[in-house]
């Protein structure tokens, strides 16, 4: 009946639990046996950290922080509201590639699955540094969130190149501060308040000179790149870093990696997606496919995406069949990369750009 509640009920099993049940059983535990383990590692580090924020104020045991009350597998949003936040808003940071990141409850809390985008992003633009020696590189982020992969990319590149990337949470000193060879990244997001949490982060890193926040969009990606090209000598841009939402925006259940609490406490838009999870990667393809053809993003320049558990395929024929619809542009997958537990979760393109001339 619709608009029903849910009702959870129990199997009974005449005989022994069947093997199929107790394998996903076995791996749902293995799962958050991990994540407690990190969550209480990442609060006794934060314990003895003189500048962990007063958010934690009041709660009375780090137990408290961790586990709540017990919550069922299946248990839906509304009931999920009275959990307690996850360990990172109640300290207002997160550990992320060895970065201590500022995080507000309008930011996805960084995933130690994320990291293989910056490493991915790296190895992939470093190769070409030869030929950037000139402009620069030029990068931006889609949905920036905490800055975290916009702003390890860029910390990390800079000791690539001759910089200082820094240790920790040491600030990065770029080469070539002169404003036409630096390194430059945009970051791109619709909440006001991830923006201002990003802004604080690439401020704390010694960042801030190299790198400005916009609000907007995915659909915007053209019209931003175009105004940050605006002034002259400006460079079309050489890399686009992006965690789209993905998850399925009709299946918000707890379960499969995904905690009751973090549907409760996370940003939805940061994580769920219309058209079964594929609308955001969808509006990304088309943007970066008009600005290719624009020319905002250079012949060479790569999209390095996170994708979710059994997408990268699907990803992979979204771009392409964007790239479809216009004859000067091909986007080809350059990298498929796995994260800690084996899955698929980032898949890479690099732009082609086919000149009027070699047309013709």
């Amino acid at each position: 009946m619709p608009g029903a509640p849910s009702v959870m009920t129990t199997m009974d099993f005449a005989g022994d639990e069947p093997a199929k049940f107790a394998s996903l059983r076995a791996r749902e535990q293995r799962f958050w046996q991990k994540k407690r383990r990190a969550d209480d590692e990442e609060l006794a580090r934060q314990a003895k950290d003189p500048r962990t924020h007063e958010d934690s104020a009041g709660v009375s045991s780090p137990a408290e922080w961790r586990d709540g009350p017990s919550v069922p597998f299946g248990t839906d949003a509304a009931a999920a509201a009275a959990l307690p936040q996850p360990v990172a808003y109640l300290t207002g940071r997160k550990l992320f590639r060895g970065v201590d990141f500022a995080v507000n409850q309008e930011v996805l809390i960084p995933r130690e699955s994320s990291a293989i985008l910056v490493q991915v992003a790296l190895d992939l633009v470093t190769p070409a540094v030869a030929n950037l020696a000139a402009t620069g590189l030029r990068v931006i982020d889609l949905g920036t969130g905490s800055g975290c992969l916009l702003l390890s990319f860029m910390k990390d590149y800079a000791g690539g190149v001759g910089g200082a990337g820094g240790g920790g949470n040491a600030p990065a000193v770029l080469p070539n501060t002169d404003d036409s060879k630096a390194v430059r990244g945009v970051g791109l997001d619709i909440s006001p308040g991830a923006l201002k949490c990003a802004a604080s982060n690439a401020q704390r890193l010694g960042l801030s000179p190299y790198v400005n926040f916009v609000a907007g969009d995915f659909a915007s990606l053209p019209a931003v790149l175009a105004a940050a090209a605006a002034p002259p000598g400006s460079s079309p841009f050489h890399l686009v870093l992006c965690n789209p939402p993905y998850l399925d925006d009709k299946k918000r259940v707890a379960g499969r990696g995904l905690s009751a609490a973090t549907i409760a406490h996370e940003p939805a838009i940061a994580m769920f997606a219309g058209d079964k999870g594929l609308g955001a990667y969808k509006e990304i393809a088309r943007g970066a496919v008009e600005s290719c053809r624009r020319g905002l993003l250079s012949s060479g320049a790569h999209l390095v995406l996170e994708t979710g558990a059994g997408l990268a395929d699907t990803v992979t024929a979204i771009f392409e069949a964007a790239a479809a619809q216009v004859p000067a542009v091909s986007l080809e997958v350059v990298r498929q990369a796995d994260d800690a537990q084996g899955v698929v979760r980032c898949v890479a393109f690099r732009v082609a750009l086919e000149t009027e001339a070699h047309r013709s």
